[in-house]
């Protein structure tokens, strides 16, 4: 493991492994869906699924980019906006019940 100023660096790993395993999920998800439901890929919903797996897929390489940082400033950036993102999709989330 790193070291950054006397202090082990495992932040960054957890975060992004956390980020990783969320992808993982979110595929297999997809993949049961798919299956269970096929006219959903039928149509322009195919190229529904090339976006969401896009986007997916450069989210995991996000992930993997900062499991593989060691800057402290990247880990307090990444769960600063981490967290600045929970707390918009629980606004939002609020909204839509209202």
């Amino acid at each position: 493991m790193k070291q950054i100023n006397g202090v082990i660096a495992v932040t960054q790993h957890l975060l992004g492994s956390t980020i990783g395993l969320g992808v993982l999920v979110v595929f297999l998800l997809i993949m049961v869906a798919v299956t269970r439901h096929p006219g959903s890929v039928q149509g322009d919903g195919i190229w529904l699924l090339w976006l969401d797996s896009g986007l997916l897929a450069a989210y995991a390489a996000t992930a993997f980019w900062l499991w593989k940082q060691s800057s402290p400033r990247v880990t307090l950036a990444t769960s600063v906006g981490m967290k600045f993102g929970a707390l918009e999709m629980s606004r939002r989330y609020r909204l839509l019940r209202l």
